[in-house]
């Protein structure tokens, strides 16, 4: 028989035991919910590691596809959008790692400077040369770093082990970190290393002094030059960084309020972007290596474009902007007196592009002095200018635009230059050998690109100069204009005039293909169109091999009358948008009769300056509008 309690013992155990099998439960729950934060946090670190793996491997096979296909970039195409997704998720699994980092912290206050419990305790931190190390805590061999770089958002990585090298910063300030990765654990005291810019081989950041509890640590070993964060510069608006030795890919970012980060594959240490009109950009580069560090930020303020202007002011019906002209040869003796004898006020004429001011002066001067404007044309035949050749054109507009260097002195300032044309017939297909469509799309965009840079030189050297642009769709049809676009969206601002040259009675269809085609891609229909060239191959009723569908054995009389019927046709079809109408050429190339090709009697006037009747005539009558 079993003795009963008694009753005092009996209510003591009604009491103690809910309270200690709560406080079980309470550990239990507790133990497993420090246990789970850790592991969330562990994995948000692997999935950031593997996205940034994702990245390198990405550019890397972004670079060797542009490599492969050079003046074909479109084929990379779908590469360069798995790099561009590659960028989006490391950027977002960066962010979901500082978010859980941020959360399962400590928070200031919640423990005091006794707190010693397990891996709660912060560790102690110290820094040599630029290696890190910090004090084991408990049994615990996985901590979490902070990286604090200048205007960057604070990057987090797990580190197994009780030190680290982390990447370098040339010519910044980093701010470091420590804690354990259990659930409420603290922070150790920041420590800075300060590197230093431009580091040669044997050279030692400066770092704080160490702190007084500072351990006996290793000799300072170098940072990972690999993973090192290039040191980003900015001249004018080109981008330019130092090498990092062993690497050849580097990876750009593009950041735009309001717009989703671009990322890109760039080979060499400089790359100048695209504008963005109206906004502030900015822009970071990293190397294409696992657990590289990207640059601190440069910025470029893009001005915004020109408000529209007033109604009043639209340009009305008639062509406003309409302005006759010839096209003249390399030859003075010749073509300046043939030019003044037909009463040119403006002549088209073609500079190698990289010429300086000075080379040109002597031209632009003869032309001047008998009361003759010069529009230039930047040439550049089978090649695409380099950004330091495209922003040159800057000094042609310093010198000759309206109130340039070069009038100082002069009192025909009102023969001062107005427009520069960008290159002559790039969509053509005699000037390359790929005439894929591919090819073509390559070409425009990179040509958009330079005009942009020259565009912006020139503006930002004299606003009273415009650029020309390659408007015409040549031989590369819709893939032209598209790409134009593609590589440069505001580009419609920065046009100051579309440039064709519709030989042949098809003329109409080719203007209707220009309107159309930058209408649909939102350039303002307020955009000049200038024809710089077209004319008519004529000997006189002797017949040569083709001319472009016009009649291959015209009369002068029949010329005059085509050419004086076409301009009138050409500028009701345009109305305000009509801009120049440059004539194709000054004189012959050949005397009458001397041959049956086509590009020998284009002349306003034959090849020794002498009259071609009625097309004489009918030039001089255009020249006088």
């Amino acid at each position: 028989m079993t003795t009963p309690r008694p009753r005092w013992v009996r209510r003591r155990l009604f009491v103690i035991c809910p309270l200690i099998c709560a406080s079980l439960l309470y550990s239990t729950t507790t133990a497993l919910a420090a246990h789970a934060r850790p592991s969330k946090l562990i994995s948000a670190a692997r999935l950031s590691k593997h996205a940034d793996r994702v990245l390198v491997r990405d550019a890397k096979h972004l670079k060797r596809c542009l490599q492969a296909n050079l003046g074909a970039p479109a084929r990379c195409a779908a590469v360069h959008r798995r790099l561009q997704r590659a960028g989006v998720r490391l950027a977002r699994a960066e962010r979901r790692l500082a978010r859980i980092a941020r959360s399962t912290s400590a928070r200031t206050g919640a423990r005091s400077a006794s707190w010693t419990r397990g891996g709660h305790r912060a560790p102690q931190l110290w820094v040599s040369g630029q290696k890190l190390s910090w004090s084991g805590v408990g049994r615990n061999d996985t901590y979490l770093l902070m990286r604090l770089a200048p205007n960057q958002a604070a990057q987090y990585s797990i580190v197994h082990g009780t030190s680290i090298t982390p990447p370098a910063a040339p010519g910044e300030v980093v701010r470091y970190s420590v804690r354990t990765i259990a659930y409420g654990s603290s922070w150790s005291a920041l420590r800075s290393i300060s590197y230093s810019a431009a580091t040669e081989p044997g050279e030692t950041p400066k770092v704080e002094p160490p702190a007084p509890e500072t351990p006996k640590v290793e000799p300072p070993t170098k940072a990972p030059k690999t993973q090192a964060a290039p040191q980003l510069t900015l001249s004018a608006q080109t981008l330019a960084w130092n090498v990092v030795a062993g690497v050849n890919t580097y990876v750009l970012v593009t950041k735009v309020a309001g717009k989703a980060n671009q990322y890109s594959a760039v080979t060499g240490t400089s790359f100048t972007p695209p504008a963005v009109a109206g906004a502030t950009v900015h822009y970071s580069v990293r190397t294409a290596v696992e657990g590289s560090a990207w640059s601190a930020e440069v910025s470029i303020s893009y001005p915004a474009p020109p408000p529209p202007p007033p109604a009043e002011e639209q340009p009305p019906a008639e062509s406003s902007h309409f302005e006759p002209g010839l096209n003249s040869g390399s030859d003075p003796t010749y073509d300046l007196p043939g030019a003044e004898q037909l009463g040119a006020k403006v002549v088209r004429l073609a500079f190698n592009l990289g010429e300086t001011a000075s080379q040109i002066e002597r031209v632009v001067a003869q032309y001047a002095n008998e009361g003759i404007r010069v529009a230039p044309m930047a040439d550049f035949d089978n090649f695409i200018p380099t950004p330091a050749q495209a922003q040159s054109l800057a000094g042609w507009a310093q010198a000759f635009g309206p109130g340039g260097t070069f009038w100082a002195h002069r009192s025909d300032g009102r023969l001062a230059m107005r427009t520069i044309e960008f290159g002559n017939e790039t969509s053509y297909s005699y000037q390359y050998t790929d005439h894929t469509p591919a090819g073509y799309a390559s070409r425009a965009q990179s040509y958009a690109q330079r005009f942009a840079e020259a565009a912006n030189a020139i503006r930002a050297a004299n606003p009273g100069v415009g650029l020309l642009a390659q408007g015409d769709a040549g031989n590369a049809g819709a893939v032209w204009v598209e790409n134009l676009f593609k590589a440069v969206p505001n580009l419609g601002t920065l046009v100051a005039g579309w440039t064709i040259h519709p030989y042949g009675p098809g003329w109409r269809t080719r203007f209707q293909t220009l309107i159309s085609q930058t209408a649909a891609q939102g350039a303002p229909a307020t955009i000049p169109i200038d024809v710089t060239e077209w004319g008519l191959s004529s000997d006189n009723g002797n017949c040569v091999t083709e001319n472009y569908g016009w009649g291959t054995c015209m009369t002068y009389q029949q010329a005059a009358d085509t050419l004086t019927q076409t301009a009138n046709e050409m500028r009701q079809v345009l109305g305000g948008r009509m801009g120049m109408l440059t004539l194709y050429q000054i004189r012959d190339q050949q005397r009458p009769g001397a041959t049956n090709n086509r590009e020998a009697y284009f002349g306003a006037v034959q090849h020794e300056l002498q009259p071609k009747g009625a097309y004489t005539a009918a030039v001089k009558a255009l020249l006088a509008s």
